[in-house]
């Protein structure tokens, strides 16, 4: 990563592309000191880039320079999303040679951060030893799993510290600041947290360690680098931390600072690209070159439980899909809401709700409960206190987060009393999610001219001046890799419609525009469906990944694939 002084520490998620945040020391930074630096790839080897730039990261939290807690060195980042809203835990230190300390901030798109706890530390030095390492509390990592926020953390003054301060001490609590109902993993157990035992049972020998919940395994995997040339995977019986659920597994690799191990939004195992329940990608990225700690680079490897997916409950199935959109053709766009399948008729309703879509067989499809259909124009229940609701199969009501989804869905809010939309049964909560896969090189837009009623893609979030952009359809790759395809824009200036089509011909079409970016002309693991639909009664053409074509009439056919 070119112009930081420094790149460690990462925190990884899968949402449609690989976002990273890290530590690392910017020369564009206001507050000298370390800095959580971002940038995202369609790889996890790379290149990573600022979001809609060429530049190697942009700074998305710094220290405030205002003698806070937090002053001057922000650093070791962990972020997870929960129900639509980003939580960054993050290591602070006021002044250079001061303990650090961990701090907390939300956001709504993982770049606009505000501190929580009231620009306080949420977890301070416990000060129960002397190990003569004064580094202090800090290299959190953080996961949401059923209800609450987990947080994995570094104290070296803590009394479960080793001689030489290593260690990992885990709290848990459904407060992402940690000020209420916290409890702390003990040897006894999960017990209330308390100053006596808040640092006492250490999980992992370790510093700078990184950890993810994997469904598939129902274990806790701990990524820690404790021997040269290699990282450990620890697996923890996600009911007992003080016990193992697996043997420790070694990826080979060299290694200088801790590693950030890929992960869904809510810091689970993501779901492999070929289906296979009992396969689990374990993707790890960590800095490779001294001193500094530089050279960020991704080393992996599948772990196989040997449980196939057949042999899994629907409950778990669900789980390993949780926020993942499922294609299959013939059936309806699909997203795991809480467990459930939420079939989805429009688009930009999809994209607002999930950034993870992948086709999946038939049979994963089915096993996933259903939940509801939520098509396009559906009523939406709003009352005076209480949040919109799209009113779904049964009467039921399943709340929502933010207009966008209303607006998206093309649906009106209709007005009750408050004791009439309490009257109706709930669904799961839905929420928005503000930042799209990409929304920089590789995003393709479609956008709208209400005027002829024809549709337009484009890498142009502006829509070349087309007066109303639909969303994001979806990320292709702005540059040729092996095995994939252009894909052109083709115009036709006698009934202004444009046509999307690997042919560099245009099919006969008057103009070719362009590329808009390349694809691959078969399924390979993990990919999308980009299919083209076309209405004849005014000679439109549409792409979308959805199978129905979103009412279209007819089907051109498909396009191609494209790996999220």
């Amino acid at each position: 990563m070119a112009d930081s002084a420094y790149d460690y520490a990462p925190t990884v998620m899968f949402d449609g592309v690989y976002r990273m945040w890290w530590c690392g020391q910017a020369p564009e930074q206001k507050v000298p000191g370390d800095d959580i630096l971002y940038a995202e790839s369609s790889s996890p080897d790379g290149p990573f880039q600022a979001r809609g730039s060429a530049a190697p990261h942009q700074i998305v939290f710094e220290g405030t320079g205002n003698g806070s807690f937090d002053n001057e060195h922000t650093c070791d980042p962990s972020v997870v999303r929960v129900n639509g809203t980003y939580y960054l835990y993050y290591g602070a230190e006021r002044h250079d040679g001061e303990p650090t300390t961990i701090g907390v901030a939300s956001s709504p798109d993982g770049f606009n951060w505000t501190r929580v706890n009231n620009d306080q530390p949420i977890i301070a030095p416990a000060n129960q030893q002397n190990t003569g390492n004064t580094y202090g509390a800090g290299q959190p990592s953080a996961i949401y799993l059923d209800g609450f926020f987990y947080l994995m953390f570094t104290d070296t003054t803590g009394a479960g510290a080793l001689g030489n301060g290593a260690g990992q001490f885990v709290w848990r609590s459904p407060d992402p600041a940690f000020q209420s109902q916290v409890e702390s993993f003990t040897a006894a157990g999960w017990q209330s947290k308390t100053v006596a035992n808040s640092r006492s049972f250490s999980v992992a020998n370790a510093f700078s360690a990184d950890w993810q919940y994997s469904d598939a395994l129902r274990a806790f995997i701990i990524a820690h680098d404790n021997a040269p040339g290699q990282t450990t995977l620890t697996f923890l019986d996600p009911n007992n931390l003080a016990k193992q659920a697996y043997a420790d597994v070694t990826i080979p690799g060299q290694w200088t600072e801790g590693p950030g191990v890929v992960s869904r939004p809510d810091k689970h195992s993501p779901v492999s690209g070929t289906n296979d329940c009992g396969r689990i990608p374990v993707d790890v990225i960590r800095s490779t070159t001294s001193y500094p700690p530089r050279q960020l680079a991704h080393i992996g490897l599948d772990l196989l439980s040997g449980t196939s997916c057949a042999a899994m409950p629907p409950r778990q199935i669900a789980a390993i899909y949780e926020g993942y959109g499922l294609q299959f053709p013939g059936l309806p766009a699909a997203v795991v809401v809480s467990g459930r399948r939420l079939q989805v008729e429009d688009i930009a309703t999809y994209s607002d709700l999930t950034h993870n879509a992948m086709y999946v067989p038939r049979s994963i499809y089915d096993a996933i409960p259903y939940g509801a259909s939520l098509h396009y124009g559906e009523t939406v229940l709003g009352a005076s206190g209480r949040p919109g609701a799209f009113q779904l199969d049964n009467d039921t009501l399943w709340p929502v987060s933010c207009p966008q989804l209303v607006t998206d869905n093309h649906s009106s809010i209709t007005m009750v009393e408050p004791k009439t939309w309490l009257s109706y049964l709930k669904g799961p909560g839905l929420f928005c999610l503000s930042s799209g896969p990409g929304s920089g090189p590789g995003t393709l837009y479609r956008c709208y001219n209400p005027g002829n009623g024809h549709h337009m893609d484009t890498t142009d979030p502006g829509c070349e001046g087309y007066p109303h952009r639909d969303g994001i359809l979806w990320t292709i790759s702005p540059t040729q890799i092996p095995g994939t395809v252009p894909l052109y824009r083709c115009y036709n200036p006698g009934n202004g419609d444009h046509m999307d089509t690997t042919d560099p011909g245009c099919e006969g079409y008057l103009h070719r525009d362009g590329v808009l970016g390349y694809l691959f002309p078969t399924r390979v693991p993990g990919s999308v469906t980009l299919y083209r639909c076309y209405s004849p009664g005014n000679g439109d053409h549409l792409t979308s990944f959805i199978f129905n074509c979103e009412g279209y009439p007819q089907k051109d056919g498909v396009l191609g694939y494209t790996i999220t």
